[in-house]
């Protein structure tokens, strides 16, 4: 398509594991543990940002960073406190439900990411892209949210790029092929708001540039099309800047459509 990237200059996150163990039984079974772990939260509407593990004694010393959905936020808040979810009780109570765990003991750590919110850079977002509500997030408000709320934590550098570019395969992937120009319209005024507002420039939250691919049967068409914006500079072959990419593959009734993402901090 025409658009070449450095390799060398990408940025990418990679799990974090801190491993003193010599059974490779206990190793992989913790693997499997943890992944299976992220689809029952996701049930759960709980994500789990970064998580950090470290085998030793045949026990697991597992910290975890949590979002929690909107939906989802007020359920858990009704039947537990912040104190309990931080204490492992409740995780604990669903992990033994639905696992047979053959390791002795679990030390459990989570953070709840949901208390590093800006809430006058999160009133501000809303502010700028609310007009957007009835073209893209008609009917699925608490989606919206959990952008903004996303989006705000990528300002302050609490979560990377990949969460980031997961949500817009979420928004994506549920709107029909009329409103594949409205999306590419929200996510240049987006960009715009993120490079030029002079209020994210003041708290040292602003990016200088912004470069995303999108690319699939944009609109119904029979053949794969493309669509590209780019916002701000973005200087592709320097090694000293820090520049964040990551990609991802939308499954949607129309097939699959691939979208790429370059941000410049």
């Amino acid at each position: 398509m025409g658009h070449k990237t450095n390799t060398i200059t990408l940025r990418n996150s990679f799990l974090n594991l801190n491993l003193a163990s010599l059974s490779a039984f206990s190793l992989f079974t913790t693997l499997n543990f943890l992944k299976s772990l992220k689809y029952l939260l996701k049930n759960y509407g709980v994500f789990i940002i970064s998580e950090v593990f470290n085998i030793k004694n045949n026990q697991i010393f597992l910290n975890l960073t949590l979002f929690f959905k909107s939906t989802k936020f007020s359920f858990f808040k009704k039947k537990i406190n912040k104190s309990s979810l931080l204490e492992k009780k409740t995780l604990l109570n669903i992990f033994y439900k639905n696992f047979n765990f053959s390791l002795t003991k679990i030390n459990l750590n989570c953070i709840v990411i949901n208390k590093f919110l800006n809430k006058s850079i999160l009133t501000l977002l809303f502010v700028k892209t609310k007009k957007f509500i009835p073209l893209i997030f008609s009917r699925r408000f608490n989606l919206y949210i959990d952008f903004l709320k996303i989006l705000n934590l990528y300002l302050l550098k609490k979560i990377v790029i990949k969460q980031l570019l997961d949500t817009f395969v979420q928004i994506f992937r549920f709107i029909s092929k009329k409103l594949h120009s409205n999306f590419i319209t929200f996510l240049k005024s987006l960009f715009n708001l993120l490079i030029f507002d002079k209020q994210l420039e003041v708290n040292k939250m602003s990016i200088k540039g912004v470069k995303f691919l999108l690319a699939g049967k944009l609109q119904g068409k029979a053949r794969s099309t493309s669509s590209f914006i780019q916002q701000g500079a973005l200087p592709m072959q320097s090694l000293t800047k820090n520049i964040e990419y990551k990609s991802a593959t939308a499954f949607t009734l129309l097939g699959t459509f691939g979208l790429k993402l370059w941000i410049y901090r």
